[in-house]
């Protein structure tokens, strides 16, 4: 009998992986609302359960992997050659199936359609620069009234988290939002990352050693992946615009510092010189909470990154992000597209506005016009029945 289950196992998952493989490599239109619904449930689910505990799930399942692989090393001579290559093979495929199906499947079958290119002109960017570079500063001096001082915060990570999560309970069919600090905030420094999300567990895992200025827009990216935005680009965007939606001035900040960081890391490839002159107008606070990040990053700074960096770069392009990690600062296209949109509806109102102002003198004029002859006929008729003909 233990024969036999131990076979149907087997042959389930070689099953269900063929199956994941010929949906990951060919697009099937059908399959992508079908897995929307999907996701959505089995993310309540999953998310309902995990909240249950404070417990970081995520990164205990990283730990029990790596434990099974050191396993199988171990194991390696005291199975048959054959043995160990099934259960081997079996084990990558279990854990092909699960990323897949439980996440995996986003990159695939995107929640969202938003193109992103790298086609935008000079003027586009220079102008969206200045926005950000003036909200910037407003929100900056609203903090700290001084332009040389830096922002900080007495805020919680979890307060800062569920300001944060506020955003996207509202505004998504997703409830519950699992943020937890992670267990190798010291280790993913050092390769160069601020966050990522489990994809078994689908917890967002924030490397808590980061400066606090960037904790609300890094837990909102991740928070952007647990709801199926798989795209970095977009998550990105949807961090700053979820950051400057918010109504605590701090968590504003962060998303304007993250997108006129991204937009002068842009411009100072196409015109350093006039980079220069815009930074002369950024408050010395904000070019202080600006230099903190840099220190941070140079602190960690060590030979293996590039490699890491390098790898997640192959990864993301095998999995449908055809720019890699370039991907992350195409978030300024979808900032100027999302600039100009804007423009465009703010230019929409005030049309509106005068459009309406214009009706309104209109109709008081003809009422006035009406009144004055109405006036005048009494008045005549008036004479007439006094006065006589």
């Amino acid at each position: 009998m233990h024969k036999v289950l131990r076979r149907l196992f087997v042959i389930k998952v070689i099953f269900l992986f063929i199956f994941t493989f010929f949906l990951v490599n060919s697009y099937v239109v059908e399959f992508n609302s079908i897995y929307r619904t999907l996701y959505v449930i089995w993310y309540n689910l999953l998310s309902t359960l995990t909240k249950l505990s404070s417990l970081n799930f995520g990164d205990l399942l990283y730990l029990i992997l790596l434990f099974m692989f050191f396993y199988f090393l171990l194991k390696r001579n005291k199975l048959r050659r054959r043995d160990y290559l099934l259960r081997l093979t079996l084990f990558i495929m279990v854990i092909y199936n699960s990323f897949y199906w439980s996440w995996g499947f986003n990159y695939q079958y995107p929640i969202s359609t938003k193109q992103t290119t790298l086609d935008y002109n000079a003027s586009d960017l220079k102008e969206t620069l200045d926005y950000y570079l003036k909200k910037t500063n407003q929100y900056h001096l609203q903090i700290t009234k001084s332009k040389n001082k830096t922002v900080n915060t007495d805020l919680t990570f979890n307060e800062i988290s569920e300001m944060c999560t506020n955003y996207f309970t509202r505004n998504t069919q997703f409830k519950d939002f699992k943020v937890n600090k992670s267990y190798f905030s010291e280790i993913i420094s050092y390769l160069g990352f601020t966050g990522y999300i489990n994809p078994i567990t689908l917890e967002s895992n924030i490397n808590y050693n980061i400066p606090v200025i960037s904790l609300p827009t890094t837990i909102s990216h991740e928070i952007a992946h647990q709801i199926g935005y798989s795209s970095e680009s977009e998550a990105n965007y949807y961090a700053i615009k979820s950051t400057i939606s918010n109504r605590n001035n701090f968590i504003k900040y962060s998303g304007s510092l993250l997108a006129l960081q991204y937009i002068i890391s842009e411009i100072q490839y196409s015109d350093s010189d006039y980079l220069k002159l815009k930074l002369s107008e950024i408050n010395k606070g904000v070019l202080k909470n600006i230099e903190e990040k840099r220190k941070f990053n140079l602190k960690y700074k060590n030979p293996i990154e590039p490699y890491i960096k390098k790898l997640y770069d192959i990864f993301l392009k095998k999995n449908n992000q055809v720019y890699g990690i370039r991907s992350y600062n195409m978030v300024v296209n979808l900032l100027i597209e999302d600039y100009y949109q804007s423009k465009i509806k703010t230019s929409k109102l005030d049309s509106n506005w005068f459009l309406s102002l214009d009706i309104f003198f209109s109709i008081l004029s003809n009422l006035f016009v009406k009144f004055w002859s109405i006036n005048f006929a009494f008045s005549k008729l008036f004479i007439c029945i006094v006065v006589g003909p």
